[in-house]
């Protein structure tokens, strides 16, 4: 029996054979409808696998408010005594010092990469619908706690944008937009940074997931300079996410590869599936230092992994 040429063989680790696709959320109200219900009650056991509090203690509020002023005791640190309150009142009873409370409200802004690379995923699961599983429980988290969750979807250009708002309802109403984006065009993630400093008028939380597929090296990345003012203005966390297939590249020879975003083609050398995989790799494990020195907080994930304990080991280092 004669042996599967190279583009079969090529075609089938593209595209392996699969079940008809069921109806898409984004064509499917019914389907967005269920998909959104799963979601949500995905997120409830993470919420209550001690999210929100974890979020609440990592995240504090932007400042500090005056709840009310009390008697001065021995110990508190004279700083607190309000002098004026003070001389409002009679002199037998002492000074009295202000008692702060934290700002609960921030505003959390998840800036979603929704390029076609976002689609892939060889194990019937994209990186698209990955990013969900983290977006749908933070932004939940985010509204129990006070918070104010929002989204900026990006491609080449802004694809959705949802104005932070509080409470459960906005959160929902979120999860379900970027539910019903379809992954296409290419990525510019210099522009949706710029985009989301003009739209963040005070301290914020950004919450960055992309798979990062344009990511050149780190001396020539076009989105290093906007990342990093973003992240010296605002709290951000970059989640690397990548599909564990993406770097297993069959053996299949020299080939001219065209990438999910771009008609440009490149001349690969994939004589050895081994040495592809590696380079892949090398520029994953090049990413995490790049995104550290940009000012922002990585985390490296791949499609089946737990995110939860990553993202508790940050907020543990937060507190």
């Amino acid at each position: 029996m004669p042996a599967p040429s190279n583009l079969r063989r090529l075609r089938d680790w593209i595209a392996p054979p699969l079940p008809p696709d069921p109806p898409s959320a984004a064509s499917d109200p019914e389907a967005l409808r269920r998909a959104l219900r799963r979601l949500e009650l995905a997120s409830r056991r993470r919420i209550r696998d001690g999210l929100a509090g974890g979020y609440r203690s990592a995240f504090r509020g932007a400042g500090l408010e005056i709840a009310d002023l009390r008697a001065y005791a021995p110990g508190d640190d004279i700083r607190g005594i309000d002098w004026r309150a003070s001389a409002r009142r009679s002199p037998h009873l002492g000074p009295v010092v202000r008692r702060y409370i934290e700002e609960r409200e921030r505003t959390l802004l998840f800036l979603l990469d929704a390029s076609a690379s976002m689609g892939f995923g060889r194990g019937g699961r994209s990186v698209a619908a990955y990013a969900l599983e983290l977006l749908a429980p933070l932004a939940l988290a985010a509204a129990e706690t006070g918070d104010r969750p929002g989204l900026l979807a990006f491609a080449e250009g802004t694809r959705s944008l949802i104005e932070p708002a509080p409470g459960r309802r906005a959160a929902l109403r979120l999860i379900r937009e970027a539910l019903a984006l379809e992954p296409r065009g290419g990525t510019d993630l210099a522009a949706a940074c710029i985009t989301a400093d003009r739209l963040l008028k005070r301290r914020s939380i950004v919450f960055i997931l992309s798979d990062f597929a344009a990511y050149p090296d780190a001396d020539t990345a076009t989105w290093r300079p906007a990342l990093t003012r973003l992240a010296a203005r605002h709290d951000v966390i970059a989640a690397a996410l990548a599909d564990p297939h993406a770097s297993s590249i069959p053996a299949l020879g020299r080939a001219r590869w065209s990438g999910l975003e771009s008609r440009d083609s490149v001349l690969l050398d994939a004589r050895s599936s081994a040495a592809a995989a590696a380079e892949a790799e090398r520029r994953r494990k090049a990413l995490e230092p790049d995104l550290r020195a940009a000012g922002t907080e990585p985390l490296m994930l791949e499609i089946g992994d737990d995110w939860l304990p990553p993202l508790a080991a940050i907020m543990r280092r937060r507190r």
